[in-house]
């Protein structure tokens, strides 16, 4: 019995002495973190006004209409014309789509979906498209449109994308 006692005892002053070991590694992995307020950010590319992570994540939270996560990226429909993508890797902020000069200036992005290789894009053009944006190439393709279609004249609502099909939400 005396050696039972004494083993669990010696138990849970290695549990103690382990705990507090695990305690001060989080302790000094914490200390490394540095507030994205802190952290500069080069705006000349995505033409935002901020100059540093934080600052550039409330500019565009603030003018946003969508926002979505994939792979290391938020992806974040600006205006109704313009995607852009925060890598959460290197905080490296990028406009990956402007409509601006494409077959669809002039239209609306009304929501967007993205894959690993394509940005799904639904416009409020006069037919109701869907349009997929490789995001390799910058390759800006109609995939579909209601014209001629049994759900030509009603609004599409949502949609949702998987590797073989574009699913619709139809409000007619």
């Amino acid at each position: 019995m005396k050696n039972k006692v004494k083993k669990i005892f010696n138990n849970k002053i290695f549990t103690f002495i382990l705990g507090g070991i695990v305690f001060s590694s989080i302790s000094v992995i914490a200390a490394t973190y540095f507030p994205s307020g802190d952290v500069t950010y080069d705006n000349t590319a995505s033409g935002l006004q901020s100059t540093n992570v934080q600052g550039a994540i409330d500019e565009l939270y603030n003018s946003c209409s969508k926002t979505i996560t994939s792979d290391n990226y938020i992806y974040f429909l600006v205006n109704s014309g313009s995607i852009y993508g925060l890598n959460l890797e290197n905080n490296e902020l990028k406009a990956v789509f402007n409509n601006y000069g494409t077959e669809i200036e002039g239209s609306s992005i009304k929501d967007f979906f993205v894959t690993s290789d394509y940005i799904y894009l639904m416009v409020d053009d006069r037919w109701q498209s869907v349009y997929r944006f490789k995001l390799e190439n910058n390759e800006l393709k109609a995939v579909f449109n209601n014209y001629g279609t049994e759900i030509e004249g009603s609004s599409i609502k949502d949609f949702f994308v998987t590797s073989d099909y574009i699913y619709l939400m139809v409000d007619d």
